[in-house]
């Protein structure tokens, strides 16, 4: 939108002169938002499950469990429940670890796909996702963005 184009609209919806105003440049959203994470400082023991629950249909581009690998591994099966029921199956990939920590590092999906209401649950094939009383389930972070 030009300076021009704002004085047309102040002119044609009588508003305050356009010194009197700021105009704020809509820009869109990143394709990548945080969306859910129950991360934090704590100790924790091994889980193979983490959850999260989605009250209104998002976009999920990338999916983070906190995830204490063995070495050499750099992929971990995993499946998908929605409600209780299986919807995928497929592998998590290694990433970014801890720099103080290196078997403990990200698993990562990235689907990009549409997630509709409900309660996911992502299950992994061994019980190394972080857990303790603070952050109910396995650590998990969902990124993408709300429809």
């Amino acid at each position: 939108m030009t300076i021009a184009s704002v004085a047309a609209l102040a002119r044609a919806f009588a508003l305050a002169p356009l010194a009197a105003f700021t105009v704020v440049m809509a820009t869109p959203a990143a394709a990548e938002t945080p969306l859910y994470e129950n991360w934090n400082p704590a100790a924790c023991s091994g889980t193979d499950r983490s959850r999260f629950e989605v009250g209104v249909p998002i976009r999920v581009e990338r999916i983070e469990v906190w995830y204490n690998w063995k070495a050499g591994e750099r992929s971990v099966a995993f499946r998908l429940e929605k409600d209780g029921t299986t919807i995928v199956q497929g592998t998590m990939a290694r990433g970014s670890c801890d720099p103080y920590q290196s078997a403990w590092c990200v698993a990562t999906w990235a689907p990009g796909v549409d997630f509709d209401t409900g309660i996911y649950t992502v299950v992994l094939a061994r019980p190394a996702v972080c857990v303790n009383g603070g952050s109910n389930g396995g650590f998990i972070r969902v990124w993408g963005a709300p429809h």
